[in-house]
């Protein structure tokens, strides 16, 4: 994706999941509201993509690999949520959406008032 600033066209890389993937139209009113401002901001870094995970560290020079400290694979928004078999976070996400009947994919996890709550 090339972005236009000013005269000079930059490469900016796109992260994992794009925003407008989750929230294709734009609200005035917020669609998932939580009580607690870090948990508002928390969930927000991970729709933008702008989080401290080690993949996304990794790439602004703040970790040595970029890779999950518990299975060596990229810890990515994706792998954390979802793929890691050995953090509690993608265990408590895998339980909570089987016990409400939710899909299973980072869409629903980060869109959903349920999961985000039992994670936080």
């Amino acid at each position: 994706m090339y972005t236009n600033y000013g005269s000079s066209t930059e490469k900016t890389p796109l992260p994992d999941v794009t925003y407008t993937t989750l929230q294709p139209t734009v609200r005035t009113k917020q669609s998932l509201s939580l009580s607690i401002r870090s948990a508002q901001v928390l969930l927000r870094r991970f729709r933008l993509g702008k989080c401290c995970l080690n993949y996304y560290l990794h790439q602004m020079n703040l970790h040595q690999t970029g890779n999950c400290d518990f299975c060596g694979l990229p810890e990515t928004i994706e792998h954390y949520f979802i793929e890691c078999t050995r953090n509690n976070i993608s265990q408590t996400v895998k339980k909570v959406c089987a016990k409400h009947k939710l899909q299973f994919d980072l869409r629903t996890i980060l869109c959903s008032a349920t999961v985000i709550k039992a994670i936080y």
